[in-house]
């Protein structure tokens, strides 16, 4: 962890603050240029077999009008899934803008493939190697899809399940997002698969989404139920996380696991317990403003200049993004004004975007300036202190 970071909305080209008159009101504001967009492309891992997904993702900064030519990809991948976000944030005066494109992509055959290059704008990504390996054939139907091979006598072997839990990070502040991860894997056919959600005195759970995906493990195919949660402990201490549990129908008998046999065999499994380290806040730091982030932007939007008659209002619209914390506990920015002018503020509007990686909890809102009296006056820069 570092040191307490201060955001402000000011540019640093303008250190007099934001210029407000009244038959003038000057608001000094977040301006674009252009720029030359940056662009990268990664995926989650280089070696898959035939059964298993990727996770690519793509990234630019600058730009965020263009988007990349996926047609590239349909000759050997499959696109199961795709995400987008966009992000613009400004902090100490500069600007910039950052859009990301996840894609889980499956590939059509077995081999040596390539992630291909692909066209952005007028750049293009990298093109990216994947070794796909065979694997066991598969059905299409979800609920029956058979993962082990069959029997002699054309029978699947009794189904088993697993299930794998992970908590990160291991240690970290009160307040802080910590994420659990839950894998459900089943080694054959299932059906009414139910996980049980965690459940942990003083800690708030936020689901983040699930994915669905097959992986190999020794030679043997497993098909993979994820689900992830956000987690915020509000004391200091330990972060414990009881096991898991996952329930499922499986076909047959035990021993006898035969297709036509209807689903009718229970099966379960449990993760182990996990646990993490939650520290205090550190000595110094604001309690009011606690803010332990991932990052955070603060922006604002609109004309630099405004002419405006007395009376006449003014609109600030403010915008506090914050990686790793909940809208609900972001606070309302403090702006500073002239008593000349009269505030005016309506509530704001909250949004979580949900991430496998965690959440990011946005703030927006519009504050109503009017000016009592003719004349100029300076408004100082919105800032804000949290931890990085």
């Amino acid at each position: 962890m570092r040191d307490p970071s201060s955001l402000s909305s000011l540019p640093a080209a303008s250190p007099h603050g934001r210029l407000l008159t009244a038959t003038l009101v000057s608001l000094l504001l977040v301006a674009s240029g252009a720029s030359i967009a940056a662009i990268s492309a990664s995926i989650d891992r280089s070696a898959i077999t035939l059964n298993e997904t990727v996770r690519l993702t793509i990234e630019s900064d600058g730009e965020p009008d263009q988007k990349p030519d996926l047609s590239v990809l349909d000759r050997d991948f499959k696109i199961l899934g795709r995400r987008t976000s966009y992000e613009v944030s400004v902090i100490g005066g500069r600007r910039s803008e950052r859009r990301v494109l996840t894609l889980r992509l499956q590939p059509r055959r077995a081999g040596e493939l390539e992630i291909p290059a692909l066209p952005y704008g007028e750049g293009a990504t990298a093109p990216l190697p994947l070794s796909v390996t065979p694997s066991a054939a598969s059905t299409s139907d979800p609920d029956a899809q058979h993962l082990a091979p069959l029997d002699a006598n054309g029978f699947a072997p009794a189904t088993s399940l697993l299930l794998e839990a992970e908590l990160e990070p291991a240690r970290g502040y009160a307040g802080q997002q910590f994420v659990l991860i839950a894998k459900v894997l089943a080694d054959g056919p299932v059906r009414g698969q139910r996980l049980h959600d965690p459940r942990i005195p003083d800690v708030r759970i936020l689901p983040l989404g699930e994915d669905r995906y097959q992986t190999e493990r020794n030679g043997k195919s497993y098909r993979v139920y994820e689900r992830r949660y956000a987690l915020f402990p509000a004391e200091p201490g330990a972060l414990a996380v009881d096991p898991l549990l996952v329930e499922a129908r499986a076909p047959g008998a035990p021993g006898a696991a035969a297709p036509g046999q209807g689903f009718n065999r229970q099966v379960q499994a449990r993760s182990r317990a996990l646990r993490a380290e939650v520290l205090p806040m550190p000595d110094g730091a604001p309690a009011r403003s606690w803010l332990p982030a991932r990052n955070l932007s603060l922006t604002e939007s609109g004309p630099a200049t405004y002419r405006a008659s007395i009376g006449q209002p003014i609109e600030r619209r403010i915008s506090l993004r914050a990686d790793g914390i909940m809208a609900r506990d972001l606070p309302a920015p403090e702006l500073k004004a002239p008593h000349q002018l009269a505030e005016q503020r309506g509530h704001p509007q909250l949004q979580d975007e949900r991430r496998p990686e965690g959440v990011i909890g946005t703030r927006r809102e519009v504050v109503v300036l009017r000016a009592q009296e003719a004349g100029q006056y300076r408004l100082p820069p919105v800032e804000l202190n949290w931890w990085n």
